[in-house]
């Protein structure tokens, strides 16, 4: 009787192994997309700043952050700016009594730590989190003018990233407080 050779293939060991490298990679491009994304967002907004007043006070830059994760883990997170706002904006602030007062860098900061990424995959954001952003994305009457205003820069940026990132999954939300 001959003897006989077992070999055992230790699979997730070889998937791991091979895996891994490739997952660090491509969190690295991720990440380095979405700092370069961040900066161009932030640099549209910004000069369309000028001629608008959107950002009047800095909270509305301040509230624009990004973030990176997989397997449901934060791999980077960021904002366009450090906090240079001086001083805080209100919601309807050319209604009296003013809204709520709005920090943007707070508010950033706030929705990145309670931030709950809804897949094991790969996961990026963009949020702008002034809340009066939403006026100017979907589009307003201008109280003062009478003037219809719309600058749709993260519904711009959507089309850009879906492209960018396809065939992945892209989504946009677009909150108007009321």
């Amino acid at each position: 009787m001959a003897g006989g050779t077992r070999v055992i293939f230790a699979k997730k060991k070889v998937e791991k192994a091979i895996l891994t490298p490739i997952i660090a990679e491509q969190t690295r491009r991720l990440i380095a997309y979405a700092e370069r994304t961040i900066g161009v967002i932030g640099a549209s907004i910004n000069n369309y700043h000028g001629a608008n007043h959107m950002d009047r006070t800095g909270t509305l830059l301040d509230s624009l952050c990004w973030g990176v994760y997989y397997g449901g883990k934060a791999k980077k997170v960021g904002y366009y700016r450090s906090s240079e706002a001086y001083e805080n904006s209100h919601l309807h602030e050319w209604q009296t009594p003013k809204g709520e007062e709005i920090d943007g860098h707070l508010r950033a900061a706030k929705f990145i730590n309670s931030y709950n990424p809804q897949s094991h995959g790969w996961e990026v954001f963009f949020a702008v989190l002034a809340p009066y952003w939403g006026y100017w994305e979907k589009g307003h009457r201008n109280i003062r003018n009478g003037r219809f205003q719309h600058f749709a820069v993260m519904t711009q940026y959507y089309d850009v990233v879906k492209k960018d990132l396809s065939p992945a999954k892209v989504t946009f939300k677009n909150y108007v407080p009321r």
